[in-house]
């Protein structure tokens, strides 16, 4: 098991993923995110590590897609979250904000899928796994999932209940 691990994921936002006018707010799109931990006793070095998940393509095959690539060191017990959409952080909520050392922004739209199964992936340049941690179709709004094992469950539901292999 690796010592960088996802540990939490927060994939379904409450409230509408969208405004009147279309577009997601930054508020909204702050809500949804990954928290990356370091559970090693030393500093973990991210050069070429990046965060995955899984993409479905029309035909419903699907792949690993590049969130975010990362850079410099997490160090000993480090969370870094990283939020959907562009910040700043100013614009996050309190339940979106706490409980993290590090926040960034993927920059762009929203990422985990929420009508299929998803994981999330860190992988080393491109292709080396370090960690997975997945999560069942359709997570419930609002609730910021936790980690037993490799699956992501949500955090009102007991260890055993709802754990899911894939």
């Amino acid at each position: 098991m690796s010592t960088l691990q996802t540990v939490r994921l927060k994939p379904n936002p409450a409230g509408k993923d969208r405004t009147r006018w279309g577009g997601a707010s930054a508020t909204q799109l702050g809500g949804e995110w990954t928290d990356i931990e370091n559970k090693g006793a030393q500093g973990y070095d991210l050069q070429g590590v990046g965060l995955y998940h899984v993409a479905y393509k029309a035909d419903g095959s699907s792949q690993w897609d590049l969130v975010m690539p990362f850079k410099g060191t997490l160090r000993p017990g480090q969370v870094m979250r990283i939020h959907a959409g562009t910040g700043p952080e100013s614009v996050l909520l309190p339940e979106d904000k706490n409980g993290a050392d590090i926040h960034l922004f993927t920059g762009g739209n929203y990422v985990w899928n929420n009508d299929k199964r998803d994981c999330a992936g860190l992988f080393k340049n491109g292709s080396t796994q370090i960690d997975k941690a997945c999560y069942a179709a359709n997570p419930p709004e609002g609730v910021a999932l936790k980690r037993i094992g490799d699956s992501l469950i949500p955090s009102t539901t007991t260890a055993t209940a709802g754990v899911h292999r894939y």
